[in-house]
């Protein structure tokens, strides 16, 4: 979500204005042609509106369903008179078969843009939990464990597996309501400021009389603020795996675009260094230390894909790709990973700060050699692309802690 991703999914809004959409900023998360405003709705006393336009929304789902993962569903009032809501939901079901997120099921807040947020929010993350609990329901029985499966929400407390399925938006930010409960437990303080840093973000709440205060207006990650009460935490794109850019007002800034740390690159594929070598040996350029790896395989999304886009993903099953290499084999083929990047099918690599933490000794878990090189070429990057001065690789990395510290 903190970085904008999600799986392509469509929205029905019964009663809606056009203003409310734009409000809400959920087109920019779905696509002109995957927003139907329809007539339908209820009022604030829960009557009915106007007539629910049954027929405008079959012919929407037939037109959506082999492009989308999920559909969202909001009703004006839907908390009040969720019955447009429902039947929009057998609908999508007899026709489609995909995952429906209904607004009223979600959250019982009147805000109508919001609502729809949280709708289309929740739809775009089915994909993914479903992924995610089916590996670890298949590692469970790997190790023949005979326990139920339980899934933190925001809020710290637990929920089965069907329930996240239905639900999954109600899981964001349930990693740090975790570790503020395990911080507090740990350290035995009542009061204390708490900081989870992961791969993709840090998190930070506040915790007074050992209690971590609830946001019930919704938690805010990233650009969004869902109807989902969770711990209050701020959450911002900066982890292990932020991608170190350039920044003219700074030199380099530290995310919010999370990359494959080079660290890692080199040590789950070797061959990777001479090839960093020899972007080390020639002139710097934008593409140095860029690597392109799949991330997702979500199914609508690559049954839409070009021939281009289907010929590059048939290539990163291979292996990672060097972009640099790409622009010179096939412009075609570096045009179409970048789109692939950009739909978040593909995700590229770069220097960051677990690659600092390898150059000043901090981390040995993957390869340092890698990471050195890697800092090089990002020093040779600031020096000879944009006018920044010579930096020694150490002194770049410590850089990058400093930055990581405030």
């Amino acid at each position: 979500m903190v970085e904008g991703h999600g799986a392509p999914v469509c929205v029905m809004l019964p009663g809606y204005t056009q203003s409310q959409v734009d409000k809400s900023g959920l087109m920019d998360m779905v696509s002109d042609d995957a927003a139907l405003i329809m007539a339908g709705g209820h009022g604030a006393t829960g009557d009915e509106a106007e007539p629910l336009d049954l027929e405008a929304a079959r012919e929407f789902i037939l037109e959506q369903r082999d492009k989308v993962s999920a559909f969202a569903i909001s009703s004006m009032f839907g908390t009040r008179n969720a019955s447009h809501e429902i039947q929009l939901r057998d609908l999508v079901n007899e026709l489609s078969g995909k995952p429906v997120a209904c607004g009223h099921e979600l959250a019982s807040s009147l805000g109508a843009p919001q609502r729809a947020l949280t709708a289309v929010l929740n739809a775009r993350m089915v994909p993914y939990i479903q992924k995610l609990i089916t590996a670890l329901k298949q590692i469970v029985g790997e190790h023949e464990i005979d326990a139920p499966l339980m899934i933190v929400k925001g809020d710290g407390s637990l929920v089965n597996t069907q329930t996240a399925l239905l639900q999954p938006v109600a899981t964001v930010l349930s990693g740090p309501a975790a570790s503020v409960v395990g911080a507090c437990a740990l350290s035995g303080l009542k009061n204390a400021v708490v900081a989870d840093m992961g791969g993709t973000t840090t998190d930070i709440a506040i915790v007074t009389d050992g209690k971590p205060e609830l946001c019930s207006d919704g938690a805010r990650v990233g650009d969004w603020q869902p109807m989902v009460e969770a711990v209050r935490i701020y959450a911002i794109g900066l982890g292990g795996d932020s991608e170190v850019a350039f920044s003219t007002s700074e030199g380099f800034a530290i995310g919010p675009r999370r990359v494959v740390p080079m660290c890692l690159l080199g040590k789950e594929y070797p061959w990777v260094k001479e090839r960093l070598l020899h972007q080390l040996n020639a002139y710097p350029n934008a593409r140095n230390n860029r690597f392109v790896m799949r991330l997702e395989s979500n199914e609508e999304m690559l049954s839409n894909l070009t021939p281009d886009e289907a010929y590059a993903w048939e290539r990163l099953g291979e292996g990672p790709i060097e972009l640099d290499a790409a622009v010179e084999e096939n412009r075609h083929l570096a045009r179409a990973l970048a789109r692939l990047q950009r739909a978040g099918l593909a995700i590229y690599s770069g220097f960051t700060p677990s690659d600092a933490s390898h150059v000043l000794g901090l981390s040995e878990h993957w390869c340092k050699e890698t990471a050195e090189i890697a800092a090089k070429i990002w020093a040779n990057q600031l020096r000879n692309l944009y006018g920044m001065g010579t930096w020694p690789p150490g002194m770049l990395c410590l850089r990058v802690r400093k930055c990581m510290s405030w």
